[in-house]
C-alpha cells in the first residue's frame, strides 16, 4: 500500500469520532471510539514521519466493539509541537502523560 493523500479534515473511519485532549500543553488531534463492555480500548500510536491515518485499515479491519484511540504525536498531523522545555520529548513519554492528564482507560502494548 502507498502513501494516499487526504484532505486534513476527512471524516474518520466508520465507528470513530474526532477526539481532542489536553496534556502537558499539548492539545492531541485524533480518532477515539468507545469500547462495548467487557471489551479493550487499544491506544494506537503511529511511527515517524506519519499520522492517525497509518491506523485506518486496521480501524477498518477491527470489529466495532474494540475501543480505540488514535492520536497524531505532537508535530505530526493536526497536533502542534509543544512550546517549553521539551521534557516530554519521545513518543513513550507523551503517551504516557496523554493517558494519565485525560484519564483514559487504554491497552498499551
Amino acid at each position: 500500500m502507498g502513501i494516499v493523500n487526504r484532505p486534513r479534515y476527512q471524516s474518520p473511519p466508520a465507528g470513530c469520532r474526532d477526539w481532542a485532549g489536553l496534556a502537558h500543553g499539548v492539545v492531541y488531534e485524533g480518532w477515539i471510539r468507545s469500547a462495548s463492555e467487557g471489551q479493550i480500548t487499544a491506544l494506537l500510536i503511529h511511527g515517524t514521519a506519519s499520522d492517525r491515518w497509518t491506523w485506518e485499515p486496521l480501524i477498518e479491519a477491527l470489529p466495532l466493539g474494540i475501543g480505540l484511540l488514535a492520536i497524531d504525536l505532537p508535530g505530526h498531523g493536526l497536533t502542534a509541537l509543544p512550546r517549553g522545555d521539551g521534557a516530554h520529548s519521545t513518543p513513550a513519554d507523551f503517551s504516557s502523560t496523554l493517558l494519565l492528564e485525560t484519564a483514559l482507560p487504554c491497552w498499551v502494548s
